[in-house]
């Protein structure tokens, strides 16, 4: 009875441990992959960074043009 006691609780504790190792989080520890809303906003922030270099641009060549025009003051 005793064998069959030890055995039952040696099943359960290989059964739980296999539990906690397939529940566990793969990937690097320490290393949070960041979400997909985080990633889009960054994709979107720079997009918007990058028109507003282009269009920083296009008001220095339009200014400079502008004083070609009037004179070369």
């Amino acid at each position: 009875m005793k064998r069959l006691s030890v055995l039952a609780v040696g099943v359960f504790m290989a059964i739980s441990l296999a539990a906690a190792a397939n529940a566990a989080p793969t990937g690097v520890p320490g290393k949070a992959t960041p979400q997909k809303g985080v990633k889009n906003a960054r994709k979107a922030m720079q997009g918007k960074i990058e028109r507003d270099k282009k269009v920083n641009e296009a008001r220095k060549r339009g200014q400079a043009m502008k004083r070609q025009a009037q004179g070369g003051n």
